[in-house]
């Protein structure tokens, strides 16, 4: 049984990327490791309502991270905030296809945070796709936002057999409780971390909640942030259409 997890989770892996490599890890560490919540931010709207008081130049350092379980709507996240007028870093490597037609605004480097902490540096005053696992390699002495996107479980789930089934690399055999109990695991671990560690600040966001309420989920997240975005814009790129793999 564990053997048969373990592929699956193997499998999951590939959702984030073609490649094999610290995706792997991070889904196999989900099973077989121990992981280590700071508060979720309850950022109230500065003098200015919905934007907030932030300088210039805090605003020029700030890092904004967008994370979250595969398939669960980081990417829709990262569109939200480009079209809203962050700047992504992103390298643009990692393509749209049927299962993200809008793509995926991934940087390819910041698989190297854990060897290369440092490389942070360059998502200062930018929005960067960081992966769950790879939150804890975040080095002290930056100001970091994290929009962490949570969707129910049996739905993402089901969206990434559904994209692993589109790209014939879909297998039988493992236990979906056993697995969906192995990421709640990671993400109560995921959340601790957050919780403790003082120079993270972060916001839990509904998946559903942008799709059904997205004009007040793009107002939260700007408030959060405290910068300047367009609501409506993001808003927008909240597309139902694209929400194919309901749970019941």
């Amino acid at each position: 049984m564990r053997a048969a997890i373990s592929r699956r989770i193997r499998l999951h892996a590939l959702i984030l990327t073609d490649k094999i490599g610290v995706e792997i890890q991070t889904l196999l560490y989900v099973v077989n490791g121990p992981w280590g919540r700071r508060r979720p931010s309850s950022a109230a709207p500065g003098p200015e309502g919905c934007c907030g008081s932030l300088d210039a130049v805090s605003n020029k350092f700030m890092i904004t991270i967008v994370s979250g379980l595969p398939r669960s709507g980081t990417s829709l996240m990262m569109q939200m905030l480009v079209a809203g007028g962050m700047a992504a870093l992103s390298d643009g490597e990692r393509r749209a296809d049927a299962d993200n037609p809008r793509g995926y605004f991934e940087w390819e480097r910041i698989k190297q945070l854990p060897r290369d902490p440092n490389c942070i540096v360059e998502a200062e005053g930018k929005v960067v796709k960081v992966i769950s696992r790879l939150l804890l390699s975040l080095p002290a002495g930056h100001d970091y936002r994290v929009l962490f996107v949570q969707r129910p479980m049996p739905e993402v789930l089901a969206s990434q057999d559904e994209m692993l089934r589109r790209r014939g690399t879909y297998k039988e055999g493992a236990d979906p409780v056993v697995i969906a109990a192995a990421f709640e695991k990671h993400l109560r671990e995921v959340y601790a971390w957050l919780d403790a560690t003082s120079y993270v600040q972060w916001l839990p966001v509904s998946y559903r909640d942008i799709l059904s309420q997205p004009i007040e989920a793009a107002q939260r997240i700007v408030e959060f942030l405290e910068i300047h975005l367009n609501v409506e814009a993001m808003a927008i790129q909240a597309d139902t259409s694209l929400y194919r793999n309901r749970a019941k």
